[in-house]
């Protein structure tokens, strides 16, 4: 039986399969065309394409031969702000033509995104023009509204003419609340709250993203008081405040140095239930940190890392120049290396402050490994800098007047003019290659000696059995150089706790000094 049923799938199998006829003629290969699969790699393609000409083929040829592909908003965006930026508007209207013709003209959500990509490209006209190709609704509507911009005038005209042409249209607490972010954006608060009361007469109701477009509008103008009405407002109309409420009027009480009003609102927030965010926190960090309240501040952040909360760069670049002040250098630097990491950089005069204060202290190898990771990241080569006694591995001694013993400040400065010098030799033994010399500040042309290296060859017997030959080699080779760094003798005993402090891992190292020097004839009196 076991036999039959195999018999019988494996004829089945050959019966069934697809014949594929041979044929002579060469014809040309068309592109693959883009399935599930494959769209991930191809959008991924795209991202990474910098020739806008074989993008937009590219594009064309992925846009037209697969449904899933034009299901991905993303890209389209991505595309029409490329184009839109390289002064392409053709190619714009291309795109978006090229994906109406794949839609129905029924589809609310697809004409409502086809105006709002002209909207992302600046070209107003061609968005009015797209929603009169579709049948109207208050949702392509909205999305007109928000294609015409910044033009507050646009929209204000907008939202007169076009319920009036087409009466279906209605518009509702999203088209009002477009038109007040206009013109708050614009500056023009008096107009806004005239569509604030004009948009309770038609009986809509605003929510609390209006009253907070406009409650951040005053908050900037630095206008409080007209701000606490909008606040007694929300309270009569049972509207409650949310978390983005309370970040404008911290924002505000923060930058005019009313951290204490700060803090009782930030514990208001907490008193109604609201989780504050990473702005809420960030913006009473900066307060605590201008009213020189380091403490409150550390505690602040902390709470962030418990609650896991969204980080930026804001709250870092309060906090790294202040712990850099207070002495806390460890903590800076941790605090660096964790903004990189989490992709909140900080600005570069931060960053190359804290690289100063790591010489200072004598951590060089902690201050390259800042900059290594800044430039491995997000800053450039040029953006940071190792400061001179870094790099060339001395340290900024102070110069005082020695005695009589000791040399002189004139000697000090001219090394090749002493009459005693000091010199530090490092053997060092590794088993690989490593680059000791920019660690210890030593130029790779000078001062460095090869020594011979030592290579041992180890045969271990592979084979359990004692006839057969099956065996493994290894080689053990140590690597010997000499490094020699002349100083003066009364910074020898710096540089050798500096030499300590490198924390230069990966060999051994041994360190030989020596002393010299060098008879004054002129003060060598000889006896007549």
């Amino acid at each position: 039986m076991v036999f039959a049923r195999l018999l019988r799938s494996s004829s089945h199998r050959l019966l069934f399969a697809p014949f594929r006829p041979f044929c002579s003629s060469v014809s040309t290969p068309s592109p693959p065309p883009v399935i599930q699969g494959t769209v991930k790699s191809a959008i991924n393609s795209l991202y990474k394409e910098q020739n806008l000409d074989l993008f937009l083929s590219r594009f064309h040829q992925y846009s037209s031969s697969s449904s899933l592909f034009r299901s991905k908003p993303s890209i389209y965006q991505v595309a029409v702000l490329r184009l839109a930026e390289a002064g392409r508007f053709d190619d714009v209207t291309s795109i978006v033509e090229t994906l109406r013709l794949h839609t129905s003209s029924t589809d609310v959500q697809s004409s409502a995104f086809l105006i709002s990509l002209f909207g992302k490209a600046g070209m107003a006209s061609d968005a009015q023009e797209m929603f009169r190709k579709f049948p109207p609704s208050v949702r392509s509507f909205n999305a007109l509204l928000t294609a015409l911009g910044d033009d507050s005038d646009a929209v204000v005209e907008a939202l007169k003419t076009v319920p009036l042409e087409f009466p279906i249209i209605v518009p509702d607490v999203v088209s009002y609340s477009i038109v007040i972010r206009a013109l708050c954006r614009k500056g023009e608060l008096d107009a806004a709250l005239v569509q604030l009361n004009l948009m309770e007469e038609k009986g809509v109701i605003p929510n609390v993203v209006t009253f907070n477009t406009i409650l951040d509008a005053f908050y900037k103008k630095d206008l409080p008081d007209y701000a606490e009405k909008i606040w007694g407002m929300m309270e009569n109309r049972d509207c409650t405040p949310n978390v983005r409420s309370f970040n404008s009027k911290l924002r505000w009480l923060v930058n005019h140095q009313k951290t204490s009003d700060a803090a009782k609102v930030f514990e208001e927030m907490e008193n109604k239930g609201l989780l504050p965010d990473g702005y809420s926190i960030t913006a009473l960090i900066v307060g605590y940190c201008k009213d020189g309240k380091l403490n409150e501040a550390k505690k602040l952040f902390g709470l962030m890392r418990r609650r896991s909360g969204e980080r930026n760069p804001w709250m870092y670049e309060a906090l790294v120049p202040k712990l850099c002040e207070a002495g806390e250098i460890d903590m800076a630097f941790c605090l660096c290396n964790e903004s990189m990491k989490n992709k909140c950089y900080v600005s570069v005069e931060v960053l190359q402050n804290l690289v100063n204060e790591l010489v200072k202290v004598s951590r060089s190898g902690d201050a390259k490994k800042l900059v290594d990771n800044a430039c491995a990241t997000h800053y450039s080569m040029d953006a940071l800098n190792m400061p001179n006694e870094c790099l060339t591995g001395s340290i900024d001694l102070p110069q005082k007047q020695v005695k009589s013993d000791e040399v002189d400040a004139d000697e000090a400065q001219n090394p090749s003019s002493t009459s005693a010098y000091a010199k530090i030799g490092i053997f060092v033994k590794s088993f690989d290659k490593p680059n000791y010399l920019g660690a210890f500040g030593v130029p790779l042309s000078k001062n460095r000696i090869k020594l011979p290296s030592t290579r041992s060859l180890i045969t271990v017997l592979r084979s359990p059995h004692v006839h057969k030959k099956s065996r493994e080699q290894y080689e053990i080779k140590v690597r010997r150089e000499y490094i020699e760094i002349k100083c003066q003798p009364h910074e020898l005993h710096k540089k050798y706790f500096w030499l300590m402090r490198s924390r230069i891992i990966g060999g051994q190292f041994e360190l030989r000094f020596s002393y010299k020097t060098r008879l004054d004839m002129s003060r060598l009196q000889i006896p007549t």
